[in-house]
């Protein structure tokens, strides 16, 4: 048992410790998928998080700086930097509204909604791989198994 306990715990270290390298599953995917040379460029330049904000913006449109982090549960400084980046590239804009000079209103841009598409495309794509694999593997009664031993793991904040 301590054996197991052991593998385990190796693993889900190498989980949460599982390095987000440029050249990720992810990116590979949109590399191979995106047809704008100019795009394909970008997709390597942007982050994790980044690609998340542009997610986020094109589900709700535009979206002030503190409720892209709230959806996204990073902090605000983690978006602004995101939004740095991405406004470099263009693929966002950021606004202030004449009622509220504080909060910066971020939109996407025409490449920025094109990328965003593209990621959520790649994210269903995987996630359907994904789902495939486990239920090709696991009768539903592991799957349940699974699911309560992950749960017991958050929960135990260890």
């Amino acid at each position: 048992m301590a054996n197991q306990i052991d593998r385990l715990s190796l693993l889900i270290a190498q989980l949460r410790h599982t390095p987000h390298n440029e050249q990720s599953t992810a990116k590979k995917w949109m590399q191979a998928h995106v047809t704008d040379d100019a795009l394909k460029a970008l997709i390597p330049k942007i982050s994790v998080v980044a690609y998340h904000l542009l997610d986020a913006l094109l589900h709700h449109g535009e979206m002030p700086g503190s409720a892209i982090a709230t959806e996204l549960g990073v902090t605000r400084g983690a978006v602004t930097r995101a939004a740095r980046t991405l406004k470099q590239l263009t693929l966002i804009t950021g606004t202030k509204h004449p009622d509220n000079q504080k909060n910066i209103y971020y939109q996407l841009t025409a490449s920025g909604r094109q990328l965003a598409a593209l990621h959520n495309t790649m994210r269903e794509e995987l996630y359907q791989q994904l789902a495939d694999h486990i239920q090709a593997t696991y009768t539903p009664d592991e799957i349940e198994l699974i699911i309560r031993f992950l749960a017991d793991i958050k929960d135990s904040n260890l």
